[in-house]
């Protein structure tokens, strides 16, 4: 039996196989029925995000994915991005995700002209920038058991749902 990250917990094939996307239909059913909600809960859009993280680790999972030298998207850069993901607070738009050439993943918010923030999270640190109207944002923090402060600030003041 083969195991990736999205099958770590459910097995491909055999007794108890089940697709974790199957998984979190079923949950946001379940708690749109039970608590008359139609927008999803946390644990679907971090799902969705995770699962997004998993599909491009694997389409960049090779040195020179761009035709140059990029790096692979490797374990760490994937634990971390998961890390981001879970810290992220509640209320905030789903972010966009793609790789960087460095191998690491970005989290871009769009919310129109003049109001975008793009996180990379590359190990411990959160290299960040954004336009916020006439203003402009950037800088790099650490990320340890939270999101830092200005990048928190920024998403829940300008990116909510």
């Amino acid at each position: 039996m083969s195991y990736s990250p999205m099958n770590v917990f459910f097995p491909a094939s055999g007794i108890g196989a089940v697709a974790v996307g199957d998984v979190a239909k079923k949950a946001e059913v379940i708690v749109r029925d039970e608590i008359g909600r139609t927008d999803s809960i946390s644990f679907t859009w971090r799902s969705r995000l995770k699962d997004r993280i998993y599909d491009l680790a694997g389409k960049y999972s090779m040195a020179g994915w761009d035709g140059e030298e990029a790096s692979p998207v490797d374990w760490y850069a994937i634990k971390v991005a998961e890390q981001f993901i879970d810290l992220l607070p509640e209320g905030v738009q789903e972010p966009f995700i793609t790789v960087e050439t460095a191998g690491d993943f970005s989290f871009d918010w769009d919310a129109g002209q003049d109001m975008t923030f793009a996180v990379i999270v590359a190990r411990d640190r959160a290299i960040y920038a954004g336009i916020i109207g006439d203003s402009r944002s950037r800088g790099i923090a650490t990320i340890y058991r939270e999101i830092p402060g200005p990048i928190r600030d920024i998403l829940l003041e300008y990116f909510r749902k």
